[in-house]
């Protein structure tokens, strides 16, 4: 069955992992997706996140007895987070040929 129940997690400030991994275990959560909430898949998510290294997101889950998938997709591939961007850039005036700012 699925779990309606999504965590936030940040890797430094508010609601680090070691936070929100006790609200887990204290729930009887056994699988966890981890999705980052970035624009773009790249090194931090590769290796911060999704990593083999023990530091790593995906490791420390593991060690702490969940089963872990790093779900390896930015925010950008979505179709609908790329139209909510490009509307606001649009917005701005940023992809518009005659602004000051398309230099």
């Amino acid at each position: 069955s699925q779990s309606p129940l999504f965590f936030v997690a940040t890797m430094k400030g508010p609601f680090q992992l070691e936070e929100v991994l006790e609200t887990l275990k204290s729930q009887d959560i056994r699988h966890i997706r981890i999705l980052p909430l970035l624009s773009i898949v790249g090194r931090h998510t590769l290796q911060d996140i999704a990593g083999d290294e023990p530091e790593s997101w995906r490791s420390r889950l593991r060690a702490a007895g969940f089963q872990c998938t790093p779900v390896l997709r930015g925010l950008l591939e979505a179709q609908a987070v790329a139209g909510i961007w490009l509307q606001h850039l649009s917005n701005a005036q940023i992809l518009s040929p005659s602004s000051d700012h398309a230099e």
